[in-house]
């Protein structure tokens, strides 16, 4: 395995294909360029990997650069498949609080 090192061949929408077959019915989708960074999520990948898994009807939580309840917000826009969105270093810098996460996710 070399996992977050090298880029793969297999486009996101082959992916998904190969995960449907598999049996996966969750994912996460975590951004390696901004995990931990605090800029924001990169809704465009996001977004590809969402309507590549719309199809196969693959739940996603999304992962990678959340720094703000209006970055929760932004990814609960999406719609389905997203189901959830993880929040590390936003809460550990205290840059959010849970509450706050809470509240954007309740209100999306």
């Amino acid at each position: 395995m070399e996992g977050w090192t090298k880029e793969g061949a297999a486009t996101i929408e082959d992916a998904m294909e190969q995960l449907d077959r598999a049996g996966v019915k969750r994912i996460i989708h975590t951004e390696v360029a901004t995990d931990g960074a605090l800029e924001g999520p990169d809704m465009e990948s996001l977004v590809r990997v969402t309507e590549a898994a719309r199809g196969p009807d693959i739940r996603v939580i999304a992962s990678g650069g959340v720094s703000s309840a209006e970055d929760i917000s932004a990814i609960a826009g999406i719609g389905p498949p997203v189901e959830g969105v993880i929040v590390g270093m936003a809460l550990y810098t205290g840059a959010m609080t849970l509450e706050e996460a809470n509240r954007a996710a309740e209100v999306a």
